[in-house]
């Protein structure tokens, strides 16, 4: 009965059902809107318009998938007297054309034991990302995910999240985020506004990332006419300016490796090397780091063959499949010196 009072809620709000993503805002896509997603904002309007396929499923998205009944499982089992359900996707039935343009497909959603309805994300990620990740406990996640959280308890009117992520492949953390209305009213604003642009074919700046680099290798992969058009005064700036870049970046980069070698056969096989210039600590560090690779493909079938959800279990598996590799990490800091 508990949870038809929370399906009644989101009901208030919500049309169940699929939808299609190219006329529609989830919080993937308002993630990657504000730049702070795994697509750039260039390529998310070519998607939404049609203009480009969507990627392939890799390694990373197959992985994503795979591991979230998992970490589910961990969740259900840290709250035993929770509820966690998978609710499917949802559309706003807002009637308001602004606000009728927001879906999603939120991972799972809760009854906790004291009465109160939250949402769940649950996520998968690198090793090499944990610096992104704050204090369990707090709200202190990838901005990206916060973004999604927050269109999340907009569109179901469930205004309390919690984001469960496996770091690494074996560090557990969970996150609680609550509805912020200033910062929502931020995201639907800009939101909003790349939705009319994108109705009226107006793509944003191309910026320099690799992901706006191939989408328009994609879009543009054949030449459909043999016809050279002609160049602008600021066409013309804008080739003449790339050259000269271009010539100062390669010698940019070899000064840059030059330098960096000498500081790095200055250190030798200590930790770093440091002194104080001007009041300001500088500081030179190539310390030793240790990268964890997994066999997720193993890790999966093995949970497949063997049926295993536990946590414990989980973590054993993936344990059977991962190796720690050790490398070198070169880092500069500058920063005012403390009296301390």
């Amino acid at each position: 009965m508990t949870k038809q009072k929370l399906l009644d809620k989101v009901k208030e709000r919500c049309l169940f059902g699929k939808y299609e993503r190219h006329d529609t805002i989830t919080g993937t896509a308002a993630s990657n809107i504000m730049g702070f997603g795994f697509t750039s904002p260039y390529k998310q309007h070519m998607l939404m318009r049609g203009e480009v396929e969507p990627d392939e499923e890799n390694e990373f998205m197959y992985w994503g998938r795979a591991i979230e009944p998992a970490i589910l499982a961990r969740f259900q089992r840290d709250n035993p007297d929770a509820e966690v359900f998978d609710i499917g996707p949802l559309l706003s039935n807002s009637k308001d054309r602004d606000l009728g343009v927001y879906a999603g497909t939120p991972d799972a959603m809760a009854v906790m034991g004291d009465g109160r309805f939250v949402g769940i994300e649950a996520k998968c990620t690198s090793g090499w990302a944990k610096d992104k990740w704050g204090n369990p406990g707090t709200d202190e996640v990838p901005f990206g995910y916060m973004i999604q959280c927050q269109l999340y308890m907009w569109l179901t009117g469930i205004h309390e999240w919690y984001v469960c992520a496996l770091v690494g492949g074996n560090d557990y953390k969970v996150y609680n985020l609550k509805f912020k209305p200033e910062m929502w009213e931020g995201i639907h604003a800009e939101c909003t506004e790349f939705f009319g642009n994108m109705i009226m074919g107006r793509a944003p700046k191309v910026d320099g990332s690799k992901d706006a680099k191939d989408t328009l290798n994609k879009r543009y992969a054949k030449v459909k006419r043999d016809r050279t058009i002609p160049a602008t005064h600021l066409d013309i700036k804008a080739i003449r300016g790339l050259v000269q870049s271009k010539g100062n970046l390669k010698e940019l980069q070899k000064k840059v490796n030059e330098t960096e070698g000498q500081i790095k056969a200055r250190i030798g096989d200590d930790y770093a090397i440091e002194g104080v210039d001007k009041g300001e600590l500088v500081r030179a560090t190539w310390y030793q780091s240790t990268r964890q690779s997994t066999a997720w493909r193993e890790v999966v079938r093995e949970i497949e063959t063997g049926g295993h959800a536990d946590a414990k279990v989980l973590s054993e598996i993936i344990g059977r499949h991962s190796k720690v590799s050790e490398s070198r990490t070169f880092k500069i800091t500058i920063k005012e010196k403390s009296d301390e």
